[in-house]
């Protein structure tokens, strides 16, 4: 009955939870349908250590599930108790002690069946449980200009955040209309804000932005983000090009670049992002700019890649580059400069730190792969005389070089996916004959054996591609018989065009025609 120590001992519990090691047993004998509870008690002082401990509890995967049915284990658990109690005391009393006889060992203390929230299969799914520790939590205030409970709010979202990781629960959460919750939290702003507010909102924007980029890597959650009567300005989309265009909290830029990036995965949500708000100076407008060019979300995305922080870089890449993947956003990200920027980004440290790195989902990795993407795409737009231009352009800035290079390495070779699509690259970019030349300068014939040789499907290719446009010149093709090309095995039927399209290029010159006689072929090669 006394408030006090109900809340004293909420808050031992709530540190109990911090362990990891601690929470089966909680869940087991009742403590999460407890903090549950309290959660739509009406002590304020007690929902928030209920909501403090919902956070260290749903960081489990195994808790998180046990969260539906956490009243029905309680319940369980009270009876398993109960019978150790009647078992207990149906024995009577112990026997007296006699001299010369060991102890008997002490019988455990009464506890419930172990891992008992393991078999909960048994029970009843609630998915009110669900709601009371994420959307119960996210109350809003009536007027837009009045402050929220900011602490109770990111507690939810944080708990919000950590279901958002499991399947099922995204499309529940949105079943309870979470988007168009987040997507209101995106742009909120209230008067008197003092630092500590500030604080706060950065970090309810930055959970939002991280939810929001959960719910989009779904494939059928996607249209949801798009489509609602709730949400105006292109849905989530318009909310989050603002935020990562104003917020000066890198973190919160960072979200908003993986939301964008989830969303771009969607052909619809890409033509959305070109064509939402475009920050300018005087005014807001919606379409073209005056060049006729839909940039939308490009031009922030572009901007962090170059002016924000390390960790923003390879989010804003990821988005630009799924962006570009349609003609229309490549002519924004070409008409933005951000082609031409690539190359200060794939530096010859960045090549290096991912031809070391054992893991695809390291940062440089992503880095060089998304630039690589960035530039095999917008290369490939149908109007040729412009993009000779555009080819020579980023050659002379360097980036035919930074890519030889990666071709070079031989630690990039683990990467298949970071050398196919940078092969991909030189081949759009050797479409030209000044950028040929250069390649032929810069001794790319010797390497083809090596990437021709690959044990990766997609790159041998790629290299395949890259031989056949590049045989379009004689020195190239003189290079070819040099270093006895055309005497390498073929191994990928998948490539065997592009390795007669050089051939037939090859056979053009009278010098190089004796190589394909009866003598000089072999069964398997390239010739033969």
């Amino acid at each position: 009955k006394s408030v006090e120590l109900h809340i004293a001992v909420t808050e031992v519990l709530e540190r109990i939870a911090k362990e990891e090691t601690n929470r089966p047993e909680l869940t087991e004998r009742g403590a999460l349908a407890m903090f549950l509870d309290l959660l739509v008690g009406k002590n304020l002082e007690l929902k928030s250590v209920a909501a403090t401990a919902m956070q260290w509890m749903s960081e489990d995967v195994v808790t998180r599930q046990a969260v539906y049915r956490a009243h029905d284990i309680a319940t369980a658990c009270k009876q398993h108790v109960e019978m150790d109690k009647n078992a207990t005391l149906e024995r009577g009393p112990s026997p007296p002690r006699q001299r010369g006889i060991p102890e008997p060992p002490i019988s455990p203390p009464p506890s419930p069946v172990a891992h008992l929230y393991s078999h909960s299969a048994q029970f009843e799914k609630n998915l009110q449980n669900l709601e009371r520790c994420t959307v119960g939590l996210l109350a809003l205030p009536k007027r837009p200009k009045d402050k929220p409970d900011l602490e109770t709010i990111n507690k939810g979202l944080c708990v919000l955040g950590h279901f958002a990781d499991d399947c099922i629960a995204r499309h529940e959460l949105c079943d309870m209309g979470s988007i168009p919750i987040l997507t209101t939290m995106l742009p909120m702003e209230f008067d008197d804000q003092t630092p500590e507010d500030n604080a706060g909102l950065d970090l309810m924007k930055e959970r939002s932005a991280s939810s929001l980029s959960k719910v989009g890597s779904e494939l059928t959650l996607r249209p949801l983000m798009r489509v609602s009567p709730e949400m105006k300005d292109f849905g989530c989309v318009g909310p989050l090009t603002k935020l990562l265009d104003t917020s000066t909290n890198p973190a919160v830029r960072t979200e908003c670049a993986k939301a964008l990036g989830n969303l771009a995965l969607d052909g619809q949500s890409r033509l959305d992002m070109l064509q939402v708000w475009n920050h300018q100076p005087v005014h807001q407008v919606y379409g073209p700019d005056p060049d006729h060019i839909l940039y939308g979300a490009v031009k922030p995305l572009s901007l962090r890649t170059h002016d924000g922080e390390e960790r923003e870089i390879a989010p804003c890449l990821q988005a630009l580059a799924r962006i570009c993947s349609q003609p229309v956003g490549c002519d924004a990200v070409i008409g933005n400069g951000m082609l031409n920027r690539l190359a200060e980004l794939i530096t010859p440290e960045r090549i290096e730190a991912a031809a070391e790195a054992r893991d695809k989902t390291d940062v440089a990795v992503q880095i060089v792969r998304d630039a690589a993407n960035i530039t095999a795409n917008c290369l490939t737009r149908p109007l040729p005389a412009e993009n000779d231009a555009v080819r020579d352009l980023f050659s002379d800035l360097g980036g035919l070089n930074l890519f030889m290079d990666i071709a070079r390495s031989d630690g990039m070779m683990k990467h298949a996916e970071v050398m196919s699509t940078s092969l991909s690259a030189i081949m759009q970019l050797v479409e030209t004959a000044t950028c040929r030349r250069k390649l032929i300068e810069l001794d790319f014939v010797p390497e083809i054996p090596k990437l021709a040789g690959s044990e990766s499907k997609v790159v041998r290719i790629a290299a395949a591609y890259t031989m056949g446009t590049l045989a379009y010149d004689q020195p190239a093709r003189e290079q070819m018989i040099e270093y006895k090309v055309l005497a390498q095995p073929i191994s990928n039927p998948d490539s065997t065009f592009h390795v007669v399209s050089c051939l037939c290029h090859c056979q053009r010159h009278l010098s190089i025609k004796p190589h394909f006689s009866d003598k000089e072929r072999t069964e398997g090669s390239l010739t033969g």
